[in-house]
C-alpha cells in the first residue's frame, strides 16, 4: 500500500518469506542489503566528489581568467599594435562576450541544462545517455561496475529470499541505474525463460565483465 517507502525488492522478499515461512531470515538479508547499497552509494559519492570539486574549481578559474586577466593581457597587445594569430583572436572575442553579457551566458547554460534533463527523462534520450556514459573513459568503467554490483547483490538476496529466477531478474533489473544494462537484463531473462543458461546471454551482452 505503500510505494513509496517500500520498494519492489521488499514486497517481493517479504511475500517469499512468508509463503516459506522463513520470514525472520529474509528480514536480516533485507537489512544486510539495505545496509550494503548505502555503503555502495557513498562509495560512489567519496569517488565522485573530487573529480566534480576539480571540475567546478577548474570552471571558476576559467571564468575569472576571461573576465579580468584576458582584457588586462588585450589592452597591452593592442598597445602594441602586433598582428594577432587567429586563436588569439577567438580568445579575445569569447574573453569580450564573457564580460558583456555574462547574464546571458548563465541563462543559456541554465537553459541547456533544464533540456538536458527534459531530454534525458525520454526514453530514448535516457537510453543514449547511459550509453555514452558507459563509454566514457574512467567514469564509464566505474559506472559498469556499479550496475554490475546492484544487479548481482539485488539479485543475490532475492534469490536468497525465495523468490524465483525470472521474477528476481524482472525486479533487479530496475535498481541497476542504466538502461542499456535494463535492456540487456530484460533480453536475458527472455533467453533464460526459453531454457538458456544465466550466463550465456550475459556474455553475449559485452555488459559484465568475464
Amino acid at each position: 500500500a505503500y510505494p513509496d517507502v517500500f520498494s519492489d525488492i521488499y514486497i517481493n522478499l517479504v511475500r517469499a518469506g512468508e509463503a516459506s515461512g522463513t520470514l525472520a531470515k529474509v528480514m536480516e538479508r533485507l537489512a544486510e542489503f539495505t545496509q550494503s547499497q548505502y555503503q555502495l552509494r557513498n562509495k560512489v559519492k567519496s569517488a565522485m566528489t573530487y573529480p566534480l570539486a576539480m571540475a567546478g574549481i577548474g570552471g571558476a578559474a576559467l571564468m575569472m581568467i576571461f573576465t579580468f586577466v584576458v582584457p588586462k593581457i588585450t589592452k597591452v597587445l593592442e598597445d602594441q599594435k602586433i598582428p594577432l594569430p587567429f586563436y588569439t583572436e577567438v580568445l579575445i572575442t569569447f574573453s569580450n562576450v564573457m564580460r558583456s553579457y555574462w547574464y546571458l551566458v548563465v541563462l543559456a547554460l541554465i537553459l541547456l541544462g533544464l533540456l538536458f534533463r527534459l531530454w534525458v527523462r525520454t526514453e530514448a534520450g535516457r537510453m543514449k545517455w547511459d550509453r555514452f556514459v558507459l563509454k566514457m573513459p574512467v567514469l564509464g568503467d566505474l559506472n559498469r561496475k556499479i550496475a554490475v554490483s546492484r544487479f548481482a547483490k539485488t539479485l543475490s538476496t532475492l534469490l536468497a529470499g525465495g523468490v524465483k529466477i525470472l521474477e528476481a531478474i524482472d525486479i533487479a533489473k530496475l535498481v541497476v541505474g542504466n538502461k542499456v544494462f535494463e535492456k540487456v537484463l530484460t533480453q536475458s531473462r527472455n533467453y533464460i525463460e526459453e531454457g538458456q543458461s544465466i550466463a550465456e546471454p550475459l556474455a553475449r551482452s559485452c555488459q559484465f565483465p568475464p
